[in-house]
């Protein structure tokens, strides 16, 4: 017979082993609070009417202090606030450190499921948490006359360390060491181990990010190149290169009003010369660098050719179609995506268009 571990418990009417907490979240709240009224005004409850709170109970979900279980229905059977309060953490009977104690607040256990051994579950569950996240004890605080809460933190062995007078009633106060120094050092010592080691992660994707930002606003300087020849013809200034394998494999720049032709955008003509380079019209492995947002026709190209990423210098809020007007870049309904990076060189990008349309402008005048 398969030996249980000592952490699962099986619960009459549970139709499950549970195993762990749930955090609470906001669509809870009402059930979480139809289960607190009705304990209030039974056997050993010390609630008054206005205890906890809607208030008090919505703020613990939106800190993430409220954790529940849940039975195979996910019907909510049983509850408790794992937090701190000053109040508790205050009074004189404690042994451990208060910045590293915990207190379990407000367990409530649904009428149907009492007796049942559910609320040493919860605490059980509860000390397993908070232990991973170095906390060294953890604190209750338990009416003098509700016998089963007694009896529950007596058999998890529980000490029981002192009276309180709290909150207009009259409370045992018990507590329960979960790290030792030693196993507290030993915890302390992971973490810092853990925490170096995202450091180094996050220097190393630093690194790789400014590394790659260097590489884009090279090639997109490549492009800019492409968008003054049009300048230089009189085209709006639009510049566009295709890089493959750190190479160069394709070059355009706007010449519609020159060729007569509404396919003459500087990414078209880039595409058509990549696809020649590699004697297919595929661009899988392919990054295509554009001083100006692409329109719907050349976003549409780029779907078409599956590139793989597509940097961007400067926006169009008018006609843009990789996240200005629409992003097809980005439909998840087509076949492919299309990686997209912006703002690569934007203000190069912006200032070439800006003086192209003030000279035009001045020219007309």
């Amino acid at each position: 017979m398969e030996k249980k571990r000592k952490d699962l418990f099986e619960i009459e009417g549970m139709d499950a082993v549970v195993t762990r907490l749930y955090r609470a979240e906001k669509e809870d709240f009402e059930e979480i609070g139809m289960l607190y009224d009705t304990m209030r005004g039974r056997q050993f409850c010390t609630w008054d009417e206005g205890y906890p709170s809607g208030e008090l109970l919505l703020a613990d979900i939106e800190k993430g202090k409220l954790y529940v279980v849940k039975n195979s229905n996910s019907v909510i059977v049983a509850a408790v606030s794992i937090c701190n309060d000053a109040d508790i953490d205050k009074l004189p009977c404690w042994m451990g450190e208060t910045e590293k104690a915990i207190s379990f607040m407000r367990l409530v256990v649904a009428a149907p499921y009492q007796n049942q051994g559910i609320a040493r579950l919860v605490l059980s569950l509860a000390m397993n948490q908070v232990k991973r996240h170095g906390v060294t004890s953890v604190r209750f605080l338990v009416g003098k006359n509700n016998v089963p809460a007694l009896c529950s933190y007596r058999k998890l062995q529980f000490d029981e360390v002192g009276e309180a007078d709290l909150f207009g009633e009259e409370w045992l106060c018990f507590e329960k060491q979960l790290l030792t120094p030693g196993e507290l050092q030993k915890w302390q010592e992971k973490q810092e181990l853990r925490r170096k080691q995202n450091e180094e992660k996050q220097q190393e994707k630093d690194r790789l990010k400014a590394a790659q930002l260097c590489e884009d606003e090279g090639y997109m300087k490549q492009a800019l190149l492409q968008a003054k020849k049009a300048a230089a013809i009189g085209e709006v200034p639009i510049g566009c290169v295709i890089v493959q394998d750190g190479k160069i494999i394709g070059r355009g720049y706007n010449r519609r009003n020159t060729d007569k032709s509404t396919l003459s955008h500087a990414e078209i003509t880039a595409i058509k010369k990549a696809s020649r380079a590699l004697d297919d019209w595929r661009l899988e492995d392919c990054t295509l660098y554009v001083t100006l947002e692409p329109c719907q026709m050349c976003a549409g190209a780029i779907v078409q050719a599956r590139m793989k990423r597509v940097v961007i210098g400067a926006m169009n809020p008018k006609a843009g179609c990789a996240g200005s007007v629409l992003n097809i870049l980005d439909q998840k309904e087509f076949n492919h995506q299309v990686e997209t990076t912006y703002g690569v060189c934007e203000k190069e990008c912006s200032r070439i268009l800006k003086d192209f349309f003030m000279n035009l402008r001045k020219s007309d005048n």
